[in-house]
């Protein structure tokens, strides 16, 4: 063998030492974990390097939509044609893995499993039952469940949370700062309110005619702007949507109804109201003050409760008091949108979203 023949051997063995080191290298830093402490108080050990992240119920998705959503492994339901329009393309695809919210328990364990997330996000209110419920779920999976509290007012510090452990922390920045603006803008302006609050119903149901209670976590958004629920009943089930009467209704008269968003178009039940004669006596009816609760991809009021009730604070805080929520609602939907949503809002699909939450059917 020639000099120029062990010199190129020589810096081939050289180069092929230095890649297998860097290999090694990444390897290692991959596989590497960190022990967190949750806002659970539990500990858990997350991987380093994340790139592959699923969540157990809606509330948990839309909040890693709107952080990190190219490491999203899975939704956990199928978006309707409607939503779809609010949704980037690369998005739209995204496998329905199901999950453990609600009453849905219907969560993939095959599907979870060959997603391989390198953690698993529960987002959502954090008490005995929820920490007893992921630690057996964490147990079945052999995968880390990360429980973060979903208060709506502490928005920023899940972001600023999560944002650490995916390894986002100046996106989770800009997430952040615009949710603690939100919730203190909105206090306060709510400070200065007129002592009589707008009375308000929540129109649930197929034909408007379940709702939530007084206090209950759905109406948060109202609540916070400065909405007075009329609804004098105790929610009878865990998740809501308690069955009530038009006399109910009646007798309660609200000055503004809230319709529970249609995803699916098919119960329309804005026009129902505004056209039944059972309505008519109603005096939100008869001022024509009935509005649908925007939608697209997410509810901008309930259901997923999750940080996609931001917009929804400006929105109702601008229908029932706008002098003080003094907000151009369009513009706030481009910011908002561009800013969560990765989406450029047309002009079509403002008017898709904000058509019937100021301009009741008649």
């Amino acid at each position: 063998m020639n000099k120029k023949s062990i010199k190129a051997l020589s810096l081939l063995i050289a180069f092929t030492l230095i890649f297998s080191a860097i290999t090694v290298n990444a390897s290692k830093a991959e596989n590497q974990t960190r022990t967190i402490v949750d806002m659970a108080g539990r500990k858990v050990a997350v991987p380093e390097a994340v790139n592959k992240v699923y969540s157990m119920g809606p509330s948990g998705t839309i909040l890693l939509y709107t952080l990190c959503p190219d490491k999203i492994v899975g939704v956990n339901y199928e978006f309707t044609p409607r939503e779809l329009k609010f949704v980037p393309y690369k998005y739209k695809k995204l496998p329905v893995l199901g999950g453990w919210f609600g009453k849905n328990n219907t969560g993939n364990i095959e599907e979870i499993l060959k997603a391989k997330p390198d953690f698993i996000l529960s987002y959502g209110t954090i008490d005995k039952t929820a920490i007893s419920t992921v630690e057996k779920i964490q147990k079945q999976l052999s995968i880390p469940i990360v429980m973060v509290d979903s208060n709506l007012e502490k928005s920023y510090k899940a972001y600023e949370f999560v944002g650490d452990i995916v390894n986002e922390k100046e996106r989770a920045k800009v997430l952040a700062d615009y949710s603690k603006a939100i919730i203190n803008e909105v206090k306060e302006k709510a400070g200065k309110l007129p002592q009589k609050k707008v009375r308000i119903y929540y129109a649930e149901g197929a034909e408007g005619l379940q709702t939530e209670g007084r206090n209950s976590i759905r109406t948060l958004v109202s609540d916070m702007v400065g909405g007075l629920n009329v609804a004098g009943i105790s929610t009878t089930t865990d998740y809501g949507k308690s069955p009530v009467s038009i006399e109910n209704v009646l007798a309660w008269g609200p000055e503004v109804i809230l319709v529970g968003s249609d995803p699916s178009g098919e119960h329309k039940v804005q026009s129902k109201i505004m056209n039944d004669k059972r309505w008519a006596g109603i005096k939100a009816v008869k001022n024509k003050k009935v509005y649908e609760i925007p939608h697209g991809p997410f509810n901008w009021y309930d259901r997923p409760d999750s940080v996609n009730r931001l917009i929804g604070l400006k929105w109702m805080g601008n229908l029932f008091y706008p002098d003080v929520f003094d907000y151009d609602m369009k513009k706030e939907a481009k910011k908002f949108y561009k800013e969560f949503y990765h989406i450029d809002l047309t002009d079509e699909q403002l008017k898709d979203l904000l058509g019937n939450a100021y301009n009741p059917i008649r």
